[in-house]
This record gives C-alpha cells, structure tokens and sequence, in this order.
C-alpha cells in the first residue's frame, strides 16, 4: 500500500485542461489492482464514453395475491402479507376463543375445549351440541365445523348473511331489499331497470297503491303503516309470530325520509314457552343511524333490563355486519318476559329511497331453548317496508 501511494505522489501534473482526467488516471494506475473496476468506469467517462446502465435489480413480477415488493397491490383489510401472498387475517379477538377465525381456521382454543352455541367455553365431552342440533350452517359449535359461507358473505352465530348485489341493472339487491337503477333508467314492473321509453307499466295496471313504478308514484302510506308489496298495510313484520317489528311513526322532509321509530313486541300465544332472555338484531337495507332505545314494558313488568355496552354506554351495540343488538335481560329472577314492548328504537335514515327494517334470523334469540324453538318456526323476520 505504500508502494501505491509513493508512486501516486512521485506523479505530477500540469495544471491545464487535462488536469481533471490525469488525475483520476494517477490515482485509478496507483491502486489498479484493488480498484481496476472503478477505474475502467472513470477512464470510460473521462474519455467521453457512456458507461453501461447499472443492471436493475430483478423485480417479481406481482402475480395474483402477491405483496412481496412495493410495487404490488397491497393486501386487503381482512388479507395480511405472509411469505409474499395475500392471505385471509384471522378474525379472532379474546372474546373469540374456540370460534370460527373467519378464514376456515379456529381461533385459539384451550386443548379439550369447545364453544356451545350459546358461547360457553366448556370441556368437549360436556359440549354435546352439534352443528345440526343448533341449527347453524356455518362457523365451529362443540370443535365440530359447520361449513363455510359464500365469498362475500359473513356468518354470525352460524348463519350465512346474505351479499346484496347492486349493479344498477335491477332495483331488487337479491336479499329483499332495494337498489337505484342506473341514471336515465327507471324500474318496471319485474324490477328490471329500463329507459323510460320502453317502461310501459303503470300504478293502475300493477295494481300499486304506494312505492313507483316507471319513475311515476303510486302513492303514499299512512305514517304507521308500511308499503308492503307496493300495498299499504299496517308496519308489522308478522302478525301471529311471538317476536315481531311495528313501524310506529315516520317522518319525511322533502319527500325523503328523515326518522323512523320502530318497537319490538313481544307477545307468544297461550301455551307457548315464554323466553327469560332475548338477543336481539335489527337490520335495515340502507344506511341508518340508531339515535335513541327506549326500554318497554316487557322488561319493566318482569323487572328486567337491556344491557348497556360498557364502551359507549348506549342501550345497544352496532355489530360488524351492521346490524344492531339489543339484549333483554335479567339477573336477579328467572322470570319471563311480560308482554308488549321489549323496547322503542328511533333510526335516522342517511340514504334516499324506502328502508327496510328487519328482525335477524338466528339461533339462540330467545332463551331457554324451547322458547326459541317455537320462534324459530315462524316467519318473525319478515321485513318492514318504510317508504318516504
């Protein structure tokens, strides 16, 4: 090395306009054989030429699911990066052990352990339900798998949601309730949405004496009854079901609708075992906003109470898939509920159009299990049809 640098320092050079490139010529003949390769790119660019492009580095190309590099999609919100694929998140919060984790997995699960429909966490052998006892289509009851739901589709409590479709072609989303056809067409008779030109269908000739159709109004409901079947009928989900939904009032502005106030009543017939808990879910096929629950004299006469969510303190909770959960119940008696109001629920709507209110279909909504089970055989999840 100090051969190298006396030999760069014996050199010297005139101060002229080769000055620059004699230099780099020293010092790249001075240390040749530690830098030969840097050297050929300085000579190369002091004589004028171009140096070669530095190779890129090799960039995989980003394939279906793929996240290795920066310049691929990124994972989805329920998806995370693992060894360079998109792959499903489990779903799965402390609440959750022994469940479904969303992604055909379980979630953490003590050894021996299994979850009842109820959502106790219980030994195996003690678990006896089965996916067809409980009457669930999907997620895990007792560490037995009950299936999977359809892309796009949640399970809770081991039934599959429905995934409405709008794609402004039908004003009907497959799920019983409603879309906006695409701008310049209008919805006919079969729900089908069409230029105005070819809707030929009118109030008179579809028998409607609410709702639209071909863009022309068929008329308006009273503001505790329900356009049902484009016919006005009073706001109740199901007349003879224990568990039912009442429209009570609406409010309008404009002719779009503002406020709905809902109850829900219970009321089973004689003979029938009466329910101690309920666990209630209201959905509604729009965007809607719960501003105030009322409890109703079900609960005060059986002196009983809805639950408060400890987080917000509110009366309900707002669940993932959008519905909302009301639960009824009692810690000092066993005592049933009484009948009447479980409880008077005031939405906003937040979406133009008619909202459809409805009582979730699901296992486990009232308790003990014979209550249920009577429940279970009727139609209480009929919706109710709110028009502005």
């Amino acid at each position: 090395m100090n051969t190298q640098r006396i030999h760069v320092q014996n050199h010297r050079f005139n101060r002229d306009a080769r000055g620059s490139c004699a230099r780099t010529h020293a010092l790249v003949v001075g240390s040749l054989r530690a830098i030969a390769s840097v050297g050929f790119l300085l000579i190369a660019s002091c004589d004028g030429a171009t140096p070669p492009p530095a190779p890129k580095p090799e960039v995989p190309a980003c394939d279906d699911g793929s996240c290795e590099v920066s310049e691929c999609p990124a994972c989805g919100d329920d998806e995370h990066c693992v060894e360079g694929q998109c792959v499903c998140r489990p779903d799965c919060d402390a609440d959750d052990a022994c469940d479904d984790d969303g992604c055909g997995g379980v979630c953490e699960c003590p050894e021996g352990m299994g979850r009842d429909p109820e959502g106790n966490i219980k030994p195996l052998e003690e678990c006896k339900d089965s996916c067809a006892t409980a009457g669930w289509q999907c997620g895990v009851v007792c560490g037995e798998r009950c299936g999977t739901c359809d892309d796009g589709a949640d399970c809770n409590d081991g039934q599959c949601g429905c995934v409405p479709q709008c794609d402004g072609t039908s004003c009907s989303d497959g799920c019983g309730g409603s879309c906006e056809c695409a701008p310049g067409k209008v919805c006919n008779a079969t729900d089908a949405c069409v230029a105005p030109s070819e809707c030929h269908d009118s109030c008179a000739s579809t028998d409607r004496s609410c709702g639209s159709v071909c863009g022309n109004a068929c008329g308006s409901c009273e503001n505790d009854e329900a356009c049902i079947a484009y016919s006005c009928q009073p706001g109740l989900s199901c007349e003879h079901c224990s568990l039912r939904l009442q429209l009570l009032d609406r409010r309008t502005a404009g002719g779009t609708l503002t406020q709905v106030r809902l109850a829900v009543y219970y009321a089973p017939t004689e003979g029938e075992p009466r329910a101690r808990i309920a666990d209630l879910r209201i959905a509604a096929d729009k965007n809607v906003e719960l501003v105030a629950v009322e409890q109703g004299p079900a609960l005060d006469d059986a002196e009983k109470s809805l639950f408060a969510d400890p987080t917000s303190g509110e009366l309900f909770q707002r669940r993932d898939d959008g519905a909302f959960q009301l639960l009824a119940i009692g810690t000092l008696n066993t005592r049933p509920l009484a009948d009447g109001s479980i409880a008077t629920l005031t939405f906003r709507a937040k979406e133009r159009g008619p909202v459809r209110f409805s009582l979730q279909r699901r296992m486990q909504t009232l308790a003990p299990a014979p209550a249920d089970g009577a429940l279970q055989t009727t139609e209480y999840d009929h919706a109710v049809v709110v028009t502005p």
